[in-house]
C-alpha cells in the first residue's frame, strides 16, 4: 500500500510539472488551473503516504537523506498551496512542481526499500527532539525555496519590463514586482523564525539528550552560517531598506547556501549528520 501511494505521488507531481510547462508554452489558463488541481491531488496522496508510514512504522521519513527529501517536498508543496490562497501566483508552480518531483524521485530511487520497510534507526534518531528539529528546519528551508522562486521571477519580470521584450512567459502572466517582493519578504520573515527554532531544538537535543559535540559538526557550522546570512537579509530589509532587485538576489544566493547546507554537507562532509 505504501509503495502504491508513493508511486502515485511521483506520477502526479510529474503530471503537474507537465501541465505547468504547458501553461508556460501555450499561455492558457486551462493548463494552470488543472496543474494546480493536480498538485493538490499529489499533495493529498503524498500526505496519505506519510500517514500510512507513520501508522505502520511509527515514524516519519527522517532516517536518511533520500527519505528526508520526501518530507521536504511535502512541506514545500504544502506551503506553496497555502500561499496561493493569498497571492495567487500560479506561475510559481512551474518551479515548485519540478522541485517536488525531483525530490520524491530521488527519495524513491535512493531509499525505495525504506518506503515500505522500517529503516535501521541509529541512536541519534531515537530521540524525540529529532522529529521536531527536522520538521522546523525543513519548514524554514521550504520557505526559503519559495523566496528563491520569487526572486527568480522578480529578476525575469524586471528585465523584461525594462527591455520590453517578449519571451516564453507573457509579462501579463507574471505577478507585479511589488507582489513578488512581498512574497519574498513574507517567506523570509516566516522561514527565519522556523529555522531559528529548528536550530535551538537541535542544539538542546544534542547537548542535553544525546551528549553529542554538536558545535564541531560540519552541518551545524553551515546551518549557523545560514542563520547569520538570513539574519543579515532581514537586517538589510528592515534597517537598510533593501527591496526589489537586491532582495531578490539575496534570496537566490541564500537558497544556494541552504541547498549546500542541506544536501552538500551530507554528501561531501563527514559528521554525525552524515547519513544516506
Amino acid at each position: 500500500m505504501g509503495l502504491i501511494l508513493f508511486n502515485l505521488t511521483i506520477f502526479l507531481y510529474l503530471l503537474s510539472t507537465f501541465l505547468y510547462l504547458g501553461h508556460l508554452v501555450h499561455q492558457k489558463d486551462f493548463f494552470s488551473r488543472w496543474a494546480t488541481w493536480c498538485m493538490i491531488l499529489a499533495f493529498s496522496v503524498h500526505t496519505l503516504s506519510l500517514i500510512y508510514r507513520f501508522l505502520v512504522f511509527g515514524s516519519l521519513p527522517f532516517g536518511s537523506l533520500p527519505l528526508s527529501l520526501s518530507f521536504y517536498s511535502w512541506t514545500l508543496v504544502g506551503i506553496f498551496l497555502l500561499m496561493l490562497i493569498n497571492f495567487r501566483i500560479h506561475v510559481m508552480g512551474s518551479f515548485i512542481s519540478p522541485l517536488a518531483f525531483i525530490a520524491v524521485l530521488i527519495s524513491f530511487s535512493k531509499g525505495w526499500s525504506a518506503v515500505t520497510t522500517r529503516e535501521p534507526w541509529s541512536g541519534i534518531f531515537k530521540s524525540a527532539w529529532v522529529p521536531l528539529h527536522v520538521t522546523f528546519s525543513l519548514l524554514g528551508d521550504s520557505l526559503f525555496a519559495l523566496a528563491f522562486c520569487a526572486g527568480i521571477l522578480y529578476l525575469i519580470q524586471e528585465y523584461r519590463l525594462k527591455k520590453k521584450r517578449k519571451a516564453l512567459v507573457r509579462i501579463s502572466s507574471l505577478p507585479s514586482l511589488e507582489t513578488l517582493d512581498r512574497v519574498n519578504f513574507r517567506c523570509l520573515t516566516i522561514g527565519f523564525p522556523l529555522l531559528t527554532v529548528g536550530l535551538i531544538i537541535g542544539a538542546i537535543g544534542a547537548e542535553y539528550t544525546l551528549n553529542i559535540p554538536w558545535r564541531y559538526d560540519p552541518k551545524v557550522i553551515w546551518s549557523v552560517l545560514t542563520w547569520f546570512l538570513y539574519a543579515g537579509m532581514i537586517h538589510a530589509r528592515l534597517i537598510k531598506g533593501w527591496r526589489g532587485k537586491k532582495a531578490a538576489i539575496l534570496a537566490i544566493f541564500g537558497f544556494i547556501i541552504v541547498s549546500f547546507s542541506y544536501l552538500g554537507v551530507n554528501i561531501f562532509l563527514t559528521g554525525y549528520h552524515h547519513f544516506y
